[in-house]
Order: structure tokens, then C-alpha cells, then sequence
């Protein structure tokens, strides 16, 4: 069996939806159930950058304004409303382990 991309798993979904058979929306329904969480998941891994606006409170994040990263933290909302220069943001990465 040969593993479906996002396109095609979408419209087997659709398809199952738009049958007058229950038990195939009712599989269409699970199966998106299940697989919409998935999907957000791996464009978050993909893409970690975030809107500035869901940047959370005291806490050291990586910022970016057009390519400039920094490290930035926020005291309250805002110290964040009146920070015009980022437009993104991103968690720290983990420090590297000691050896």
C-alpha cells in the first residue's frame, strides 16, 4: 500500500462524504477527526514561526522582523502591542545536552 499526500487523503475524504452511504460519511467524519490534528501539527513543525500577537508572556523567545532574529521577552501584552519590529515569533531551541 502506498502512502497518500495531503491532496489526495483530502479528496478520498470528500469523496466518502458525498456518498449517500451513512456509514461511509460517518468514516469520512472519523478519519478527519482524526487527521486534521495531524495536518496542523506538521505545518507547525514545518513552519515554527508564529504571529507576534500569540507570543507568550515571560518567557525568552526568538523574535524576527523581516530576516532580523532576536531574542526578546515580554513582560505583559503591552510591552508586546508596543513592540512594532517583530512580526514573528518562535520558541528557544533546547540547550545542547552536557557531555
Amino acid at each position: 500500500m502506498s502512502a497518500l499526500d495531503k491532496s489526495e487523503l483530502l479528496s478520498l475524504i470528500a469523496d466518502l462524504n458525498m456518498s449517500e452511504d451513512k456509514s461511509r460519511q460517518a468514516i469520512a467524519c472519523e478519519i478527519k477527526r482524526l487527521v486534521m490534528p495531524l495536518f496542523s501539527r506538521i505545518a507547525e513543525l514545518e513552519n515554527p514561526w508564529q504571529p507576534i500577537e500569540t507570543a507568550p508572556l515571560k518567557v525568552r523567545i526568538l523574535t524576527n522582523w523581516y530576516g532580523d532574529i532576536d531574542v526578546k521577552r515580554f513582560e505583559d501584552n503591552a510591552e508586546k502591542e508596543l513592540c512594532e519590529v517583530a512580526t514573528l515569533w518562535m520558541p528557544l531551541p533546547k540547550p545542547p545536552e552536557e557531555k
